[in-house]
């Protein structure tokens, strides 16, 4: 299973997937919503993730502009395409699409705070129907709130190293340097097979949403071969 991190630092957010220490199971991504939302989405597997994702890209092409933020009514466009979906297709009540999907985006109504809003849809009921097994599923919402370091699957590790860094102090470039590291330190495979095995995005009010290409994350696996022996100088020695 992946393991799924959202830190908050002083100058942005982090979306952090590990498909490496959770196991041989990749099912976490991150999405991009527009300019200044994105998502961390988690499924049963794999399949379920690819099915997932293309119900999100519709929602995505179809109804969320570059530009908008949670004050745009992003949530309730993904709730409304998500019931429409499980609604007209029966292959849902067979094959249930369980998921999580953890919204983090900037609210400028709300003085352009960084908000996190929760996402479940889980199986409520099965039916016996005719010698055939069927699903009922709901959707779960909280309601929005500050958005705070999160943590789903094995995430012990870089939890442990969130909370003694404190991320909220730390610029991203240290939290990114930071979130490698959990993986390397529990993992000796080359550079080159763990790269494919973490995905990051950041988001900040200047930049907006940016996925961080491969090419970064093997730089940052490199810099953590020697960050054991000077983690009491501080991970500020790595920059």
């Amino acid at each position: 299973m992946s393991v799924l991190a959202g830190l908050r630092g002083k100058d942005g957010y982090l979306f952090f997937i590990d498909d490496l220490t959770g196991g041989t199971l990749s099912n976490g991504g991150i999405v991009k919503l527009s300019n200044y939302c994105g998502a961390l989405i988690m499924a049963s597997s794999g399949q379920q993730l690819e099915r997932l994702q293309e119900v999100l890209n519709r929602c995505i092409t179809g109804e969320i502009g570059p530009e908008d933020d949670l004050s745009d009514n992003i949530i309730k466009k993904i709730l409304v395409l998500f019931e429409e979906e499980f609604k007209n297709n029966s292959s849902y009540k067979t094959n249930p699409l369980t998921f999580l999907l953890l919204v983090i985006g900037f609210n400028r109504i709300q003085q352009g705070n960084l908000e996190y809003i929760y996402i479940r849809n889980r199986v409520a009921e099965r039916i016996e129907k005719e010698g055939k097994r069927e699903y009922r599923t709901i959707l779960d919402k909280n309601p929005p709130v500050s958005a705070d370091d999160i943590f789903f699957g094995d995430s012990g590790l870089i939890e442990y190293f969130a909370r003694q860094l404190t991320c909220s102090g730390q610029p991203i470039d240290i939290i990114k340097l930071m979130a490698c590291f959990s993986v390397t330190e529990l993992n000796s495979k080359e550079i080159s097979s763990l790269d494919n095995k973490i995905k990051m995005a950041s988001l900040s009010p200047e930049s907006g949403f940016s996925l961080i290409g491969s090419e970064e994350v093997r730089g940052l696996i490199e810099k953590t071969k020697g960050i054991a022996p000077m983690l009491k100088q501080g991970f500020n020695s790595f920059l």
